[in-house]
């Protein structure tokens, strides 16, 4: 759960359990029941429990609440297995507001329409953080929709320890090369001093990040790469690396020529993988979408459908720096990277006068949002509590 807004406003979230306590079975009333709460996006008909976290933003105007929320316990008796059968596969709903906090924390704010997560056929896990890596989510919708995810972010295969000939910087270098750069870090492949290219896709190298496209921000996306080279090499060394792109759940390597336009080229086309090349040769950092092809053509692949999809990304010349990957719609320009988390979290972007939530479904075995969303802020007074709004 990521809550941005202002810095120093105060948030408080409220998440709420509901359940569908329905006994019989004759008639079938069970069924009855189910079929008309399918008409709701929170198809349960009553709740059993409401927590509420109050936090106040820092200068980053973020803050990482997921570890606050007891997931598969309600706090009413905290027993272990909750307080029914049931009760930790039983759907989530989530809301916020901005509040005061010398008036009894009212809301000043809008508050939130409800987030809803459903369960998706397991238990939940009592703290998020431990739950296997997830996905990443797009940013904005209808057509201005983007991922924009660090090379180093936790959620994809490499971390801070990508293995192989990546290795993690957090610093410029002594020159004062690759300074500027966003998120924590960015990878280098092999050595500064080294013009060698690697040909091998044999997995050694392999970065992966998984991301959700919607099935309302179906289309054709740019990608782009943020990437540096020192300037001491030729233009044509220390200058690209391999990109693929495949359905997340085919094993293997995909074949990102398979999204791209028909009437493209790519040369070299290696096991799926296409060569993306380019970046500024001075040590700053820039943005590629250039592939080398017959002729060379911009990196651009089109979702036919929503669904998870995982980009591959392996090394290709030594001396090569990769900050961040983005793939995006419309225009060119996008926010500065911010890491997009999973896990049953939802993202709010909280503000005074307009409050905006996107909810993000989780990975199997996880809650889910049916389907991820913009939520517009509701017609709450701005006087009622949050705590009675869920």
């Amino acid at each position: 759960m990521i809550v941005s807004g202002t810095p120093g406003d105060t948030i408080q979230v409220t998440l709420t359990k509901g359940f569908n306590p329905v006994v019989g079975t004759g008639n079938e009333i069970a069924q009855l029941v189910e079929d008309r709460l399918d008409a709701y996006d929170f198809k349960a008909n009553n709740t059993f429990d409401n927590q509420h976290i109050t936090v106040t933003l820092d200068s980053s105007g973020t803050a990482d609440i997921s570890d606050q929320f007891d997931y598969d316990d309600s706090p009413a008796n905290n027993k272990e297995d909750g307080t029914f059968p049931g009760d930790d596969v039983a759907q989530i709903g989530f809301v916020a507001a901005v509040v005061d906090p010398s008036n009894g924390n009212l809301p000043i704010s809008p508050i939130t329409s409800p987030i809803y997560l459903t369960n998706d056929g397991g238990p939940v896990v009592s703290d998020p953080n431990t739950a296997p890596e997830g996905y990443f989510q797009i940013v904005n919708s209808g057509g201005n929709g983007y991922f924009k995810i660090q090379i180093e972010d936790e959620n994809g295969t490499g971390g801070t320890n990508p293995g192989g000939k990546w290795s993690y910087q957090t610093a410029a270098d002594p020159e004062g090369r690759q300074s500027g750069f966003q998120g924590d870090g960015y990878y280098l492949f092999g050595s500064n001093s080294s013009t060698a290219i690697d040909n091998n896709i044999n997995g050694d190298d392999l970065l992966e990040y998984t991301i959700f496209v919607p099935d309302t921000d179906l289309g054709t996306y740019t990608v782009a790469f943020g990437v540096s080279r020192d300037g001491v090499a030729a233009g044509d060394q220390q200058n690209d690396l391999w990109l693929n792109l495949k359905p997340a759940e085919q094993a293997g390597n995909g074949d990102i020529h398979a999204f791209m336009p028909p009437d493209t080229e790519p040369e070299p086309h290696q096991k799926g993988f296409v060569k993306l090349f380019g970046g500024s040769n001075n040590g700053n950092w820039s943005e590629t979408s250039k592939v080398d092809g017959l002729p060379n053509f911009t990196a651009q692949v089109t979702f036919d459908n929503a669904g998870l999809y995982t980009v591959q990304v392996e090394g290709r010349s030594e001396g090569y720096h990769v900050d961040y990957f983005e793939l995006y719609q419309g225009g060119t320009s996008r926010v500065p990277a911010r890491r997009i988390r999973s896990s049953s979290r939802a993202i709010l972007t909280l503000a005074a006068a307009a409050v905006e939530a996107v909810a993000a479904p989780s990975e199997p075995s996880r809650h889910r949002s049916t389907p991820p969303a913009m939520i517009g802020s509701s017609s709450a007074a701005p006087t009622a509590r949050i705590s009675n709004s869920a």
